[in-house]
């Protein structure tokens, strides 16, 4: 399966405006920064946008190049026991 550059890009923008926001709140004074509780919570929420779009970059690639995705879809439908995790004589 192919991967899908526009997605990709998509999450690398998301990845560099959060890094643009938390470099500018951090040009500011650190005093002023714990002062003020909306920024504390602007750089937390920043670095969580950060965290889902390397994950969901992450888990891109792998359902196009490693099918975890079905690999996970049939999990669900059919169980855990479907999946053979090793050879028939491990």
């Amino acid at each position: 399966m192919k991967i899908n550059n526009r997605r990709i890009n998509g999450y690398l923008s998301d990845m560099v405006a959060e890094m643009e926001d938390i470099q500018s709140v951090l040009a500011m004074p650190d005093k002023k920064i714990v002062q003020d509780h909306h920024m504390v919570k602007s750089l937390k929420f920043s670095t969580i946008i950060i965290a889902e779009s390397v994950g969901n970059i992450l888990q891109h690639f792998l359902a196009k190049k490693e099918r975890v995705a079905a690999v996970a879809l049939r999990i669900l439908l059919y169980g855990p026991e479907t999946i053979r995790l090793c050879p028939k004589n491990c």
